[in-house]
């Protein structure tokens, strides 16, 4: 199931809410765990040989797409199995951007068409940006 709120500013301020409260012990939005017991039930939904890289990007698939992020998989198909349009996506690459200090090429939008590319595609940013410090 999809989220009913698209806009991007509407997230945004979602993350700084909840980020807040990570510094206020027992705050909790209605239905929402703590984010500090989210964190720790996220993390034992994870393989330990799974990346942070990986972990973090099927953590913003299940926000954006509305998915349960234990049944966020490599080979999750954006438009097949989360029935992406052209807005989940540019909110999708948005969010990884944002999240990873990143900019990707048009080839790589286009190209991004399961949860495994996405992750190869932002690893490979890395990658790049790390080398470029280097320099």
């Amino acid at each position: 199931m999809k989220q009913m709120s698209r806009n991007p500013l509407v997230g945004i301020l979602m993350r700084i809410a909840v980020g807040a409260m990570a510094t206020a012990p027992g705050i909790a939005l209605a239905g929402l765990p703590h984010p500090a017991q989210a964190q720790t039930t996220q993390t034992t939904q994870t393989s330990p040989a799974e990346s942070d890289v990986s972990r973090k990007v099927k953590s913003i698939v299940a926000d954006v797409f509305g998915v349960a992020a234990s049944n966020v998989r490599n080979n999750t198909s954006f438009d097949i199995d989360l029935g992406s349009d052209d807005h989940d996506r540019l909110q999708f690459i948005t969010d990884l951007e944002v999240a990873f200090s990143i900019v990707f090429s048009e080839y790589q939008e286009e190209n991004m068409r399961r949860v495994g590319d996405a992750i190869r595609f932002v690893e490979e940013q890395l990658a790049e940006k790390a080398q470029q410090k280097s320099r």
